[in-house]
């Protein structure tokens, strides 16, 4: 968006749409400053996903205006992400999404923000906080990210989520280019921590060119979760040699989890200095050139090794200047485009350099040309011309310099001044074209016809100016003009005149009447113009047209007048509204002064009195208005009114009704609540009247004495005339709110910690005013406090409810809520009716709380205890399939009945529990009753993984943690329910080996853009894929012109494998894929399984088959063309109303169209460029 400096919603953001988009996964991704619309902005994220099911994994959204965003039709699943700095984490505005084992930290409104009212499952992250995130009655005390209602966050993790291992080398800050780069140069780094564990003893390489790679292991150094930091390997390389590097830089970290982001490249070079003994040669312009005109390109031979040049150029009376002219120019070649002096001697040189050394040219000179001079030597001007006629001007210029004029074309013009001086004053006539070229000394003639203005007699002077537009530079400019006397007769001009004007005596207002005139031309010669308008007004004024005259209409005439003809008109046309009295008629003729009158122009008006009668008008009352009395808070109420037509005249159009609540029993309009606009189709006559009735909402939020207004004919559609004022009524109307109450809260006496209690409510409408079906909140909390204070009280549960009460009514509610664990003592239950403030209630709050007290028992608690592990082995390979068996004890006093719980094993490397580098393995739900001593045992069987930080070999220890959510309330004893395995000595298993087996099509030839079938097959010859972490891979197809695949070959397609594959197992794929267009000639469809290299197989040799033994010939497809050849379309519509179109396609290609059918589109705009806020 022009900035400098990146920052959030510099950009839109990526969509992805339509079903075709359902196989799309986004892994390893990173979304920043994205999310920017001007329009609909809710709509956009950095990621809008819409009617597609992609997953997304191990993305990362940074400072965006919203990152994820979905919409109707989606379905996603998000893992393992992180959501940080955002003004909206994530939004959900349509569609399914899940999002588990995610981080939500910062996010400014929201983490998640659910703006439907389907739930939307986020549970099982972390949101900057071990209290969780916060929502103001689900979870007010969290300190996390904020969520939206209907966003399910419980249970939520207490710790950030630790994302795989993931480092890079982002930028290689040294060597850089330079002269005289040594045999032993340094190479900084910098290196950036994309994942959320902080780094340390991995290894940088660093490659030039394809000479070995220096591996250097970091040791000690720090590189923290998120964080860059530079790096100087104590190792060096050797660039001594002069010429061009590519350094490449990379690190190697065991476990690393994306492989995508760890490389940086950089071309540089050693440059050589320039050589002192070298030449310019081909100078150009040559020294001493003479007649060098601008603009003047200037060359020179090149230099070897120089990056730039820099050019100088002064007068020779001058001192040679210091710094350049021209600097850096990258070609040996410019065009100097800037004016030089002519007949003067420049001196030019150019300097060759680069960072090392330059070289300077030789000082050249070269001489600029002289100028020509043009001048008007003589000029032939008619004897008898007339004004206003055309008339033949002749004259001649010569070329009185020391150069010729070249090959610039320019104009001669000729004005005509009251005197012999050419100023602005004077009128131009016009201008003749000259294209020819002049030597010194040479000249032409030139005649052109011009047409004189109209009513001039007497003396002038006509003035010829060569080269008006100063095309040609000459010497002197200021003779240029040549002057010749002229005897300009007076050509007999016309004279228009309104000759009769019949008219009616008398009309009635807003009525219409026939009017003709006659025009005529009574002057001595004839209208040039063969065109003027005719008006007509209405003044009361009977001398003139005010400026507030009545326009009537204008007619236009078209042909010429003679001398002594005339023309008629009759029209027909409407008087104004609401006037009356004696008026007078206007017609005008030529009234814009197309036709020149000379000093006839002041008699082209006629006018006639007419004596217009008022009509009577209509006149609107609302002559009856009943409401109710009193209205309660958004009550609906009935408001009848009669409307009737005191007026002498029909109503001739339809109007509005306003209904109108205000504070004033005068209505203003501008001041009132509209309540409703209603539309009277009503033809009424005079004395006629009709009756309506509208139900209308009373606001929600206002109290006291207030007025119900009706005002008919609210936008004044009818012409009333002074009688608009009396549209309106009014009666008066009481807003009485309501004023909800606890009245009686009822517990039982006694209750237990962590059980079920049962409370009952009742909540009185003790205003004056009824309460309308409003939704409502009520809320429960406990509190070991008798007044209630919303700080310290406990939520436990709330109650959504509607319904309406009259004063005096009431309603009892009721609901089980579960008392808090740990609790003991004397208690109490507070209910906060309209806890939302739902319902207006003006300084009566204080009584919607209610309470009751009752005495807290603690109750026994469950005491689980992880006490044995059985079948561990003591070594085995990564990969292997184990069986295991943990054992569990409920050693507390209460029996566990009806309760579900999650256990959880993980695999970590620590021989003490360390939860941030614990990898979970496997969760069990559980479903047990256990009474005190009672034991239950899992088995379990589950594939060993690779150790953390993919680690080759070493020691991990299996934990068993009961009730890993921390779903049963133990009280003191949580301590115990986790339990270590005997240690674990584990080997890495064979890479992966993707060998491909066979792959054939049946084409030998064919053309670009036609299909290509293929079918493959592929076999692991080694480990299981999801040992090492790789959930896909593409295979994909490349054009070469042999069969060894190489960065020259053709990229074509490559397809998604989705993986797991395991040892020995093989995949088949099948897939149709187009020839690129406009390819020709031979080529061999080379087959490249995993061509980016995602599951590190280090067998690369069998992973490229030559699809055909011999090469396939593509021969060159010619592409049609779609062009619009004619639109057709109607002036005007209605909305809403279909319209007819017609348009013609022409193909204007070379070839014909390749499918049988397409889209046309017709789009409907407010300007000539279509943009995404035009409809299709």
């Amino acid at each position: 968006n022009g900035v400098t400096q990146p920052s959030n919603q510099d950009w839109y953001g990526l969509i992805v749409q339509g079903p075709g988009a359902d196989e799309s996964r986004f892994r390893f991704c990173q979304f920043r400053y994205g999310g920017f619309r001007d329009q609909f902005p809710d709509l956009f994220g950095a990621l809008r996903i819409d009617n597609s099911s992609p997953s997304v994994e191990q993305c990362t959204f940074f400072q965006n205006k919203k990152g994820l965003v979905t919409l109707a039709g989606a379905a996603v699943m998000v893992d393992s992400s992180d959501f940080a700095g955002n003004e909206v984490g994530l939004s959900k505005e349509g569609g399914t999404i899940e999002v588990h084992q995610s981080n939500f930290e910062d996010n400014i409104s929201y983490g998640v923000e659910n703006l439907t009212t389907a739930d939307l499952d986020a549970t099982l992250n972390w949101w900057g906080d071990a209290s969780g995130p916060f929502h103001p009655t689900a979870n007010p005390g969290g300190q996390g990210d904020a969520v939206t209602d209907h966003v399910l966050f419980d249970p939520w993790l207490n710790q950030p989520v630790a994302f795989p291992n993931d480092i890079g080398v982002t930028a290689i800050l040294s060597p850089q280019t330079d002269c005289g780069l040594s045999a032993a140069e340094s190479v900084t780094l910098q290196l950036t921590n994309f994942g959320n564990l902080d780094q340390t003893n991995f290894e940088v390489v660093v490659r030039v060119d394809d000479e070995a790679p220096v591996v250097e292991n970091v040791g000690g150094f720090f590189l923290p979760a998120l964080g860059s930091a530079e790096y100087t390997l104590s190792a060096t390389v050797d660039l001594s040699a002069s010429g061009d590097y590519q350094l490449t830089a990379y690190t190697q970290l065991p476990g690393e989890g994306n492989l995508f982001n760890d490389t940086a490249s950089v071309q540089l070079s050693n440059i050589v200095p320039i050589d002192p003994g070298d030449t310019f040669n081909s100078l150009i312009p040559e020294d001493g050139t003479e007649n060098v005109t601008s603009p003047l390109n200037f060359s020179w031979s090149p230099i070897a090794n120089a990056e730039a040049y820099d050019l100088y150029l002064w007068k020779a009376v001058d001192p040679e200047p210091l710094a350049p002219s021209v600097a850096g120019i990258s070609q040996i070649n410019y065009q100097y485009a800037q004016a030089l002096e002519f007949g003067e001697e420049y001196r030019w040189k150019v300097v060759a350099r680069n960072v090392c050394s330059e070289l300077s040219s030789a000082n050249l000179s070269f001489f600029t040309a002289d100028l020509p001079d043009l001048a008007v030597v003589s000029i032939s001007v008619p004897l008898m011309p007339f004004s206003g006629q055309e008339v033949e001007i002749g004259w001649e210029v010569v070329n009185q310099g020391v150069n010729n004029t070249g090959g610039v074309q320019w104009f001669d013009a000729v004005y005509l001044s009251f005197d012999q001086l050419l100023d602005a004053q004077d009128t131009y006539l016009g201008a003749a074209y000259n294209n020819i070229a002049l030597n010194p000394g040479e000249g032409y003639s030139q005649t052109a016809d011009f047409t004189l203005p109209d009513g001039l007699e007497g003396d002038y002077y006509l003035i010829v100016v060569a080269d008006d537009l100063g095309f040609v530079e000459e010497l002197d400019e200021t003779n240029n003009d040549f002057y010749g006397l002229i005897d300009i007769s007076l050509t007999p001009p016309p004279d228009l005149q309104v000759t009769s004007l019949i008219a009616p005596g008398n009309a009635f207002s807003g009525q219409s009447i026939d009017i003709s005139w006659t025009v005529g031309n009574e002057g001595t010669g004839s209208t040039v113009a063969p065109f003027w308008r005719d008006r007509l007004m209405l003044s009361p004024e009977s001398d003139n047209i005010p400026f507030n005259a009545f326009f009537l209409g204008t007619f236009d005439h078209i042909g010429v007048l003679d001398p002594g003809e005339s023309y008629s008109e009759t029209r027909t046309v409407n008087l104004p509204q609401g006037i009356s009295g004696t008026y007078y008629l206007f017609v005008e003729t030529d009234r814009n002064d197309h036709v020149f009158e000379f000093a006839n122009e002041g008699n082209n008006l006629r006018s006639d009195s007419i004596v217009i009668f008022l009509t009577p008008p209509p006149d609107l009352v609302v002559s009856s208005l009943e409401a109710p009395a009193t209205g309660g808070n958004l009550a609906n109420v009935l408001v009848q009114w009669t409307v009737l037509n005191q007026g002498a005249s029909t109503t001739t159009a339809p109007w509005y009704d306003r209904i109108f609540l205000s504070d004033s029993p005068e209505l203003d309009p501008d001041e009132a609540v509209v309540l409703k606009s209603v539309f009277q189709n009503q033809i009424l006559e005079p004395g006629e009247s009709f009756s309506d009735q509208e139900s209308v909402t009373l606001p929600g939020d206002l109290a006291g004495a207030y007025y119900l207004h009706v005002l008919t004919d609210a936008f004044d559609y009818l012409f009333e005339y002074v009688n608009e004022d009396n549209n309106a009524s009014s009666v008066p109307i009481q807003l009485v709110p309501a004023d909800l109450a606890v009245t009686n809260v009822s517990v039982p006496g006694m209750g237990n910690s962590g059980e079920s209690f049962a409370v009952e409510w009742v909540v009185e409408n003790v205003g004056l005013g009824p309460l309308s079906n409003i939704a409502r909140q009520d809320r429960l909390y406990f509190s070991q406090n008798p007044v209630f204070d919303p700080g310290e009280a406990l939520l436990l549960d709330s109650l959504q409810y509607s319904g309406s009460l009259l004063p005096g009514q009431s309603t009892t509610q009721e609901k089980t809520v579960t008392l808090p664990d740990g609790q003991s003592g004397p208690s109490y239950l507070h209910v906060v009716t309209d806890a939302t403030e739902n319902v207006y209630e003006p300084g009566a709050e204080a009584n919607n709380v209610g309470s009751a007290g009752f005495d807290l028992d603690l109750s026994p608690w469950p005491d689980l205890e992880v006490f044995a592990i059985e079948g561990v082995p003591a070594s085995t390979v990564a990969g292997s399939l184990l069986t295991v068996t943990y054992r569990v004890r409920n050693n507390g006093e209460k029996t566990i009945q009806g309760e579900v719980w999650a256990d959880q094993m993980y695999l970590s490397p620590d021989t003490s529990w360390n939860p941030d580098n614990a990898l979970p393995l496997k969760q069990f739900t559980v479903l047990e009753n256990l009474a005190q001593g009672e034991v239950y045992d899992n088995t379990t069987s589950f594939i060993l993984p690779m150790l953390a930080n993919g680690a080759m070999n070493g020691v991990c220890f299996l934990y068993f943690r009961a009730d890993d959510l921390d779903e049963l309330y133990e009280h003191t004893d949580e301590d115990n329910n986790i339990l270590r395995s005997d240690p674990i000595s584990v080997e890495a298993p064979p890479p992966v080996d993707l060998e491909i087996l066979s792959a054939t099509t049946a084409v030998s030839t064919t053309q670009s853009g036609q299909p290509i079938e293929v079918q493959w097959q592929v076999r692991n010859n080694g480990s299981a894929s999801n040992l090492w972490n790789y959930p896909f891979w593409y295979d994909a197809f490349y054009l070469s012109t042999d069969q060894i695949f190489d960065a020259g070959d053709l990229f074509v397609k490559d397809y998604t494998e989705p993986g797991p594959i395991g040892a020995g197992e093989v995949y088949s794929d099948q897939q149709t894929f187009l020839v690129p267009p406009g390819l020709e000639g031979s080529y061999y469809l080379l087959l490249v399984s995993d061509h980016t290299g995602l599951t590190n197989d280090d067998q690369l040799a069998n992973n490229v088959w030559s699809v055909t033994g011999d090469p396939i010939f593509i021969e060159k497809t010619f592409y049609p063309d779609l062009v619009a050849e004619t639109f057709q379309a109607p002036a005007q519509g209605t909305a809403g109303q279909p319209i007819e179109i017609a348009y013609t396609v022409r193909n204007d290609g070379e070839g014909a169209t390749l499918g049988s059918s397409w889209t046309d589109k017709v789009y409907l705009s407010t300007d000539f460029a279509i943009d995404g806020g035009d409809p299709v």
